[in-house]
């Protein structure tokens, strides 16, 4: 994974976008609002904890990180499978990690 210049970080072998036609998945959180008024002085590490886990996952299938904002993120994937095989493994380890 390589971090650009404005900090974003790209997952994936080399690093750039997919070539051709590529899928994406915009993975965001319900309730995060709520999280944030609740958790207060404790919200910066676990959106940290949350964006690691997401990032890992996006990584794992090759994915580019786009854009994120808070604990929104837009990635691209060469593929539909890529993309749908990230999306099971955020699931799973937010689950885990709940």
């Amino acid at each position: 994974m390589t971090t650009e210049a404005d900090g974003r970080r790209r997952g994936g072998r080399g690093g750039s976008f997919p070539a051709g036609r590529s899928r994406s998945c915009s993975p965001i959180s319900r309730g995060s609002t709520r999280l944030v008024k609740a958790l207060r002085e404790r919200y910066p590490l676990v959106l940290a904890q949350h964006q690691g886990l997401i990032r890992a996952a996006v990584a794992a299938q090759d994915g580019y990180e786009v854009d994120t904002q808070g604990d929104a993120f837009f990635v691209a994937f060469a593929s539909a499978k890529k993309a749908v095989l990230c999306a099971l493994a955020i699931q799973r380890a937010l689950a885990g990690h709940a």
